[in-house]
């Protein structure tokens, strides 16, 4: 889930659910995971799917920058506790992707921006 739109036109809903769905979601899923991986004692891994945008805010994509920022420290975190007891952290980060991320992305008034960017369009296809 992403967003279009200014930082001061985006209502703060947007935000939350940004938050929800690309940072509190992931985390609630490795927490479940985590007690059952230490029990392989090794050889575990968790991959967490980031974006570029994660690395270097975005223009018009600041609480979906945000979200990922806050995976990716989360990722970063728990290496250093996971990783010497078995489970590595992957972290990807990948540019544009042929999704409908930017069809489905919310713009200020928490509606769907509606259309794909041409960096999205002309992006990595999802079977690369």
């Amino acid at each position: 889930m992403s967003q279009r739109d200014v930082f001061e036109n985006a209502d703060l809903k947007i935000a939350k659910h940004l938050m929800n769905v690309n940072c509190l979601s992931p985390i609630a899923l490795i927490k479940g995971f985590v007690p059952k991986m230490l029990k392989q004692q090794g050889g575990a891994q968790i991959v967490n799917i980031l974006s570029v945008a994660g690395q270097v805010g975005v223009p018009q994509r600041s609480y979906y920058s945000a979200s990922k920022f806050a995976l990716d420290g989360f990722g970063k975190a728990i290496q250093g506790e996971l990783g010497h007891r078995g489970i590595r952290v992957l972290q990807c980060y990948p540019a544009y992707v042929r999704t409908n991320i930017s069809k489905n992305a919310l713009v200020g008034d928490n509606k769907q921006y509606g259309k794909t960017d041409s960096n999205i369009e002309n992006g990595i296809s999802v079977e690369s």
